[in-house]
């Protein structure tokens, strides 16, 4: 199946290439190759990840990755592949004597997700490429240690006024009424004091119950990454150069 996405006129694209490469001022010049000289080649394995370098100029490509460009200097090089940790390093380049850079990508695992929930709630799901599920998680568990914390102080505070109305009843040389008066404030503290506790309770259950959650969702739901990237693969853009333009075409095989 092959869509036309867009249609560019040929004039607006000569124009449109032409303005891009006035203003981007940390595209790399220019250089003549000869046959002596070797370009960096930097791969992966697996291969197919987006790679960055970012220093004196910027490069960007899927391994394997030929620089057209001798690199000389500090880089940081990135690299990122679906289902797989990212990379990150500061690399010093020699020039044409630096041939090859190989990037070794550690794929991502299931009880790595579920270790990092267990840590700490929302995390092991971020890890999975899940970022809004594990953001719900983490606000959840926030609100809810943040209602614990709460009820947890009003709970000190009706112990506290408990203990204080039960010491009194040790007092001598108090009338009957006065000890009316006493016993009806214990019992009035004590039905306080066991409400703070349901109140504070709840909240710990709860807390309990979203921790619970998530460390199960982080293994249930963790991407089927294989499958994912067998779709992303049946896409493909190409761009053809017409006559009176430049065509896109995406295409999406059916097999």
């Amino acid at each position: 199946m092959k869509i036309t996405i867009i249609r560019i006129n040929r004039a607006a694209c000569v124009l449109a290439l032409f303005m891009i490469a006035a203003l981007w001022p940390n595209a790399a010049p220019a250089q003549e190759s000869s046959a002596e000289e070797e370009f960096l080649t930097i791969d992966s394995r697996p291969s197919g990840a987006v790679v960055h370098l970012e220093g004196e100029y910027q490069f960007i490509g899927r391994t394997p990755f030929v620089v057209p460009y001798v690199v000389i200097g500090e880089y940081e090089v990135k690299a990122s592949k679906l289902g797989y940790d990212g990379f990150s390093r500061n690399i010093t380049f020699s020039g044409s004597s630096t041939k090859t850079l190989e990037i070794k990508l550690k794929k991502k695992s299931q009880y790595e997700a579920v270790g990092r929930s267990i840590a700490a709630p929302g995390w092991g799901q971020y890890y999975s490429d899940r970022k809004t599920t594990g953001a719900v998680y983490g606000a959840a568990t926030a609100l809810t240690v943040l209602s614990l914390i709460k009820t947890q102080y009003a709970y000190s505070t009706a112990n506290r006024d408990y203990e204080s109305s039960l010491a009194r009843t040790e007092l001598e040389g108090l009338s009957y009424s006065d000890r009316l008066s006493i016993f009806s404030d214990v019992d009035a503290a004590w039905k306080n004091l066991e409400q703070k506790t349901d109140s504070r309770d709840l909240n710990l259950y709860i807390l309990l119950g979203v921790w619970l959650t998530n460390v199960v969702d982080s293994y249930i739901f963790f991407p089927d990454y294989g499958r994912e990237i067998e779709v992303f693969q049946k896409f493909s853009l190409n761009a053809s150069a017409l006559q009176d333009g430049l065509s896109l075409h995406l295409n999406y095989s059916l097999n």
